[in-house]
Order: structure tokens, then C-alpha cells, then sequence
């Protein structure tokens, strides 16, 4: 559920290859060379969702996850 304009940047693993995989719900991240391109929203946005615990990227509700998200980043918060 991603807005219409980043609807074609990123795509899953299950796209690249066929085969179950241990990230099989990553999303698929392009080969860069500079570091501006490590700085473009594609690759660290699909970065950052692949640095996630699996619990929320196989999560079906939107708000589950957001929810679940929160407490997440609460909790890290909290223990620094």
C-alpha cells in the first residue's frame, strides 16, 4: 500500500525470483555505486522496510502494523 508514484519503485523479492528464499519478504535492493544512490529514497526506503522484524512485514492490516510499528520504536526509545 504505497502511494501511486512510488508504485513502480519498489518491488519484492518474489518478483526477482521464483524460489522460496529467508527473505522472501524483503524487498529487492538495486545495486548502487555512489554514495547518492545509497542516499535515494529507493534503495534506503527498501533498506529500511528489509531491517524490520518479520512479524511486521507479514503483517495483513495496516493498522496492526502501524500499531505494532509504534510500540517498536517506543521500546527502542525507551531502552537508550
Amino acid at each position: 500500500m504505497v502511494p501511486v508514484i512510488f508504485s513502480n519503485s519498489f518491488m519484492p523479492n518474489t518478483e526477482i525470483h521464483l524460489y522460496n528464499t529467508r527473505s522472501i519478504n524483503n524487498l529487492h535492493l538495486s545495486s548502487i555505486n555512489t554514495l547518492s544512490g545509497a542516499r535515494c529514497i529507493k534503495f534506503k526506503a527498501s533498506q529500511l522496510w528489509n531491517n524490520l522484524p518479520e512479524k511486521f512485514k507479514s503483517s495483513k492490516n495496516v493498522n496492526t502494523f502501524k500499531k505494532q510499528l509504534k510500540c517498536y520504536f517506543l521500546a527502542a526509545d525507551l531502552s537508550d
